[in-house]
């Protein structure tokens, strides 16, 4: 695997932020390096034109200041090198307002790259990472994953606050949740009164039909067999 190399000018940050892991098919790359809290990135080239390299982008943590400045750093450090980014998330939400600038980041991305989203296998997607979710083309989920959602509530309360709940639901209709869906968690109350409502990506799919999820993953995850390594020298007794 080639040593990775930190692009220039971006060094202080992603020494702090981000875990980078190269990849390369076809390649060497040098990119990135150094790690940053709650990412990792796995770039894979495949062919020699830009739309055929790919960049993997996992987050596990909070949507909470400072990703979507972080976001924008990687964004820049990448411009015009991959033609296909995926956003693999695991979050248990946060701050409506930085889910919104994220939001933004991704639209601006979403004009030069195919934006693809995705929630493994047991991994979560809950409340302002829902909206960030909805921003992929093709958003994949694992049908064990988990979802929640919840109107949003100011500090240290529970009861939903109108402005910015209306918010959370228009950016789920922009980003192409079915309207019925929608209507449910209003004629329910999911979204109104203090409470959760909790799914698996499997209900979200095939019962709610929600149009969150586009495509299930597949429930099979094969893994490489383990062999302990063995020496020649070391002798049953």
């Amino acid at each position: 695997m080639p040593k990775p190399v930190a692009a220039p000018g971006i060094t202080a940050l992603l020494a702090v932020f981000f875990a980078v892991d190269i990849a390369c098919s076809a390649a060497k790359s040098e990119i990135l390096s150094e790690p940053r809290i709650g990412f990792r990135i796995q770039i894979v080239h495949e062919g020699e034109q830009v739309g055929d390299n790919k960049i993997l982008l996992q987050y596990h943590g909070e949507i909470v200041h400072p990703l979507a400045r972080n976001l924008r750093e990687i964004a820049t450090a990448l411009r015009g090198r991959f033609g296909h980014v995926r956003l693999d998330i695991d979050s248990v939400g946060g701050a409506l307002d930085e889910a919104e600038k994220v939001i933004a980041l991704l639209d601006e991305l979403k004009r030069s790259v195919m934006l693809t989203t995705s929630v493994q296998h047991g991994h979560r997607c809950l409340s302002a990472c829902v909206i960030i979710f909805m921003q992929g083309t093709r958003r994949l989920a694992g049908g064990s994953s988990s979802w929640m959602f919840h109107g949003a509530c100011g500090p240290f309360d529970n009861r939903p606050v109108l402005e910015p709940t209306d918010r959370f639901l228009q950016l789920l209709r922009q980003g192409g949740a079915d309207p019925q869906f929608l209507c449910h968690l209003a004629e329910r109350a999911y979204l109104s009164s203090p409470g959760k409502l909790w799914l698996s990506g499997y209900e979200l799919f095939h019962v709610w039909k929600a149009n969150v999820v586009t495509e299930l993953l597949d429930p099979w995850q094969p893994e490489a067999v383990i062999e302990l390594p063995f020496d020649p020298q070391i002798r049953s007794r």
